[in-house]
């Protein structure tokens, strides 16, 4: 332990430089728990409706709008009705987000699949059986965990390494006893 012109060094660091080191590597660490918290909690919604059940509908409206703004002006607009448990519900959520396009076609394939006064199934929470989805969104998704999870192992490894004792060379005693043959 000796003085520097920053501070007292400690395990070779400077506590300045420890602390600093500690405070970038926290934001690392913070910011990749943010997101994995936003991640998670959108896989674990989407992971719920694979519980619902599912039931037929009939397609009462089925439609592209163009909003005009935006990367994606074109929207799937659907409106459809079904039964559940002796009550008739209808609902206009063909999934769990919003359905917006940048190309009309895509737009237009989707409506095409479920056009007018046609039937389909679709998926009813039990819980609230005034909401519904046409469609389940894919768990894919949960994939995209990885990516905070690499900010996560930066800043928990950083800060350890911060904090940990380096590497003890030979201690003193043992290289004074030891002395060269020749």
């Amino acid at each position: 332990k000796s003085m520097g012109r920053i501070g007292i060094t400690i395990r070779g660091a400077s506590a300045g430089g420890r602390v600093f080191g500690t405070v970038f590597f926290l934001v690392f660490l913070g910011m990749g728990l943010l997101f994995c918290v936003f991640v998670g909690r959108e896989v674990y919604l989407s992971a719920k409706t694979y519980s619902w059940e599912q039931t037929d509908c009939v397609i009462l409206e089925s439609r592209v709008e163009e909003n005009g703004k935006g990367e994606k002006p074109y929207r799937f607009r659907v409106r459809y009705e079904y039964q559940w448990q002796g009550q008739t519900f209808s609902s206009e959520k063909s999934a769990r987000t919003g359905r917006t396009f940048s190309g009309y076609d895509e737009a237009r394939r989707l409506a095409a699949r479920y056009p007018l006064d046609s039937k389909a199934g679709c998926f009813v929470n039990p819980t609230n059986p005034s909401e519904a989805l046409l469609e389940r969104p894919s768990l894919w998704f949960g994939l995209m965990i990885l990516l905070p999870l690499v900010f996560v192992g930066i800043g928990g490894i950083g800060i350890v390494a911060m904090w940990s004792r380096p590497a003890d060379p030979e201690p003193e005693a043992t290289k004074a006893r030891t002395k060269p043959i020749s």
